[in-house]
């Protein structure tokens, strides 16, 4: 970016903390690529109602513990809805004029959404001639639900071809679709060439024992996690467990004392940490969810995953995908995760076979190759425009 208005504005929200963190590495390459590069975000959800935003966040972590087949019925149903249905249309108008002041005062040449409500509403303010910024989604999923689609958004940046080839028969123009990887931070921008026996050393684990990190994202949910902690320490006892809470500082406190009291020595509970590349680099394999951006994590660094009950809607898609590609396996259950363990344990080549795979499949200069992109384009209009 060589011209004046060196500003862009990233829209998110804190539902999951894939669409946090993919905003945060795309603010990091823009600022690391161009240092001029004023890139600004704004969780838009927080922002403009913070107590519906709240309340919103309870009910989606509520019904993800508690009722996760309504949560992919609610997915599926929606899914099917198209941008000029009216429930659209009132999304669309949320927070629209104070984000029009807020825009008018801040100037951007883009404004990128992570998360699909905010793209909705900025698609609505193109289509009434409001604004005259250019705009991208990013979508941090492997299946792009319809509410990611707008038709005033002029680039979507997506996970896979198969992402690409959805949103194109969807009507969404071949040229508008970019094919980057899901964006992950600059730590997991290259995978580890170092032995895993010196990263285990380095975070004060065992480097001649197997590792398996279990998160459940950040926020931290897991099903069944104290029932599953207790068969892995009971029938893998040589591994080394280490549990990776997030920003749920009720579970972590659980766990710590229920590792106390069941004595477990193998296992290891930690909450929200800082370095969580060293972990998943140093680790033999992750179990967890499917998240976009936890699945994203694992496959920069070249670890394979055992995906263990993914929500209905798309933890599902995403693990499907996943399970093609060679680089994960899935477990419905505890007696399939133990089986599936078992014969990792029984099958050496067949977890080398994942981590090659999950080596091929890992995209970690998404975020880069997005900030090459946004730069480049405002460098030729803004030529173009000075020439005009």
């Amino acid at each position: 970016m060589d011209g004046e208005n060196d500003r862009i504005l990233i829209l998110t929200a804190s539902f999951g903390e894939g669409h946090n963190q993919a905003a945060t590495a795309i603010q990091q390459a823009l600022e690391h690529l161009n240092p001029s590069v004023e890139a600004r975000i704004l969780d838009f959800m927080q922002w403009v109602h913070p107590k519906l935003d709240s309340f919103a966040q309870y009910c989606l972590y509520q019904s993800c513990r508690k009722a996760p087949s309504l949560y992919g019925y609610l997915y599926k149903a929606t899914d099917r809805v198209s941008a000029s249905n009216p429930m659209n249309r009132r999304l669309g108008r949320m927070g629209r004029s104070r984000l029009l002041t807020y825009l008018n005062q801040f100037d951007p040449s883009w404004v990128i959404s992570t998360f699909p409500i905010p793209a909705n509403v900025v698609s609505s303010m193109r289509e009434a001639g409001e604004v005259s910024f250019r705009t991208a989604t990013v979508i941090t999923d492997l299946h792009p639900h319809s509410q990611w689609i707008h038709a005033n958004t002029d680039h979507y940046f997506v996970a896979s071809e198969q992402v690409r080839y959805i949103l194109r028969r969807r009507g969404v123009p071949r040229g508008r679709i970019h094919v980057t990887g899901i964006p992950v931070r600059q730590n997991f921008a290259n995978p580890v060439t170092a032995q895993r026996s010196t990263l285990k050393a380095a975070i004060g684990l065992d480097p001649t024992r197997q590792v398996i990190l279990v998160t459940g994202g950040g926020a931290g949910i897991f099903p069944d996690l104290e029932y599953c902690l207790e068969m892995l320490n009971r029938e893998f006892p040589l591994l080394q467990i280490v549990v990776i809470c997030g920003r749920n500082k009720t579970l972590q406190d659980e766990l710590d004392v229920l590792v106390w009291a069941a004595d477990w020595r193998n296992v290891q509970v930690k909450g929200f940490v800082q370095n969580i590349h060293e972990y998943i680099a140093a680790a033999d394999l992750v179990i967890g969810k499917s998240g976009g951006l936890t699945t994203s994590e694992s496959l920069a660094m070249g670890t394979p995953m055992m995906i263990y009950r993914p929500l209905p809607g798309q933890e599902t898609y995403n693990a499907k995908h996943l399970v093609r590609s060679g680089a994960a396996l899935l477990a419905m259950n505890q007696n399939e995760l133990a089986t599936h363990l078992k014969r990792l344990e029984q099958e050496p080549d067949l977890l080398e076979s994942m981590r090659m795979q999950a080596l091929k499949s890992g995209k970690g200069q998404a975020a880069n190759e997005i900030a090459v992109y946004l730069i480049g384009e405002h460098k030729q209009n803004t030529t173009i425009e000075q020439h005009a």
